[in-house]
């Protein structure tokens, strides 16, 4: 059995071609996959989770935003009481 290695950074494409007695050459792929070492790139290729994880921070900052002004709205109304 024969062990390949392949070191690859950044999208890929895999072809394999089999041949034996019978059926003379069989072919398979796959494409646009990625091959890397960093979890950071991972997370940057893997779009649905990196938009979803943009998206997660702006509507958490946006809460606090909101909620910030809230709270001062609310004390200037107290403060205008007295």
């Amino acid at each position: 059995m024969d062990k390949y290695i392949i070191t690859v950074n950044g999208n890929t494409t895999l072809k394999v071609i089999a041949t034996d007695m019978v059926n003379p050459e069989v072919t398979a792929g796959v494409e646009n996959f990625s091959i890397t070492t960093s979890r950071f790139v991972a997370f940057v290729n893997n779009t649905p989770l990196f938009v979803g994880s943009i998206a997660g921070c702006v509507v958490l900052v946006a809460a606090v935003v909101v909620l910030i002004i809230l709270r001062r709205k609310k004390s200037d109304r107290e403060q205008e009481q007295f």
